[in-house]
């Protein structure tokens, strides 16, 4: 008993025994019987798109100590270790405090002057649905892509996307045995 077929243009022959089962117009005839007239019938398409766009705001950026506390309470934890001497001596500290920022810094990375208040994103997916009772299909698309929050360098153009596909095909099988 055979259960492979090969599907040729004018016949099917059957892989175990390489011998001809019947013709083309035999086996759509045994199909509308097994199957009913309405196996053909086309089940009804469905296109469907989604699209979202938005923006999400931090609920909290964190709030660093400047340059000039960082290294007072930086002192302070190495003499807790045991440590004699300050880390950071009290002139170079001086300086930070109170001295040439380009030379001495004090930068908060997270001040609106690095960072916008928000980011965008936006999500597109597109599905189809169809077919018939023998064979049907879904098919999913998206696209998710999300802004950053950063206004200088790359990071101010910077996006970060997302690309997804599925396409599934359900095929009843159909006993063709004669």
């Amino acid at each position: 008993m055979a259960l492979f077929y090969q599907f040729n243009h004018d016949s099917i022959y059957c892989l175990a025994y390489n011998k001809t089962v019947w013709n083309i117009d035999e086996r759509v005839e045994a199909k509308k019987t097994f199957m009913g007239e309405d196996a053909y019938k086309e089940i009804k398409k469905q296109t469907d798109f989604t699209v979202r766009y938005g923006i999400s705001a931090p609920k909290a950026l964190p709030e660093y100590l400047n340059s000039y506390d960082y290294m007072t309470h930086y002192n302070l934890a190495y003499q807790n270790d045991g440590n004699k001497d300050d880390y950071f001596n009290q002139e170079e500290m001086n300086h930070f405090k109170s001295g040439n920022p380009y030379r001495y810094p004090s930068v908060d990375y997270y001040s609106n002057e690095f960072l916008n208040p928000f980011k965008s994103f936006f999500d597109v997916n597109g599905e189809f649905i169809g077919g018939n009772k023998i064979a049907k299909y879904y098919s999913n698309f998206g696209v998710y892509s999300t802004g950053d929050m950063f206004k200088m360098g790359d990071g101010k153009d910077a996006r970060n996307n997302i690309y997804n596909m599925r396409i599934n095909v359900d095929v009843q099988p159909i006993d063709l045995r004669p």
